[in-house]
């Protein structure tokens, strides 16, 4: 990875392990653009801006996740204002009904803004 694509990682990183030990989840609207889109495959409605998108994450973090393993990360950036991110997933959580292991993916898209880089579209 460049050190560019390094900075965009680090990003869905922060994010990953502040939803994942419940830690900063009260602070998680600066991951997001202000006009972020999140489409979550188990609901049909799309969560629109950067308020809406940091609830979700929010209401994720109330799992009780006993752990969280992101694998082979794929950064691409674009004219150095737009990237995408994709990995695979393996967590293991307990949402009050018993433990479960579950693996799956996630895909991202981030714009610059500034100096920094934000979340604009989330797959989840």
């Amino acid at each position: 990875m460049s050190e560019d694509e390094k900075k965009v990682w680090e990003v869905i990183q922060a994010l990953n392990v502040s939803w994942t030990t419940a830690t900063d989840v009260d602070d998680l609207g600066p991951y997001f653009h202000e006009d972020a889109v999140a489409l979550v495959g188990a609901d049909r409605r799309r969560i629109s801006g950067r308020e809406a998108c940091a609830a979700h994450w929010k209401k994720c973090s109330e799992n009780q996740i006993q752990s969280w393993k992101e694998i082979d990360p794929k950064v691409r950036i674009f004219d150095g204002q737009f990237a995408t991110v994709s990995y695979a997933f393996d967590i293991t959580l307990d949402r009050g009904d018993g433990v479960r292991k579950a693996s799956s993916s996630d895909s991202f898209a981030l714009v610059k803004d500034g100096d920094r880089w934000v979340i604009a579209l989330a797959t989840v």
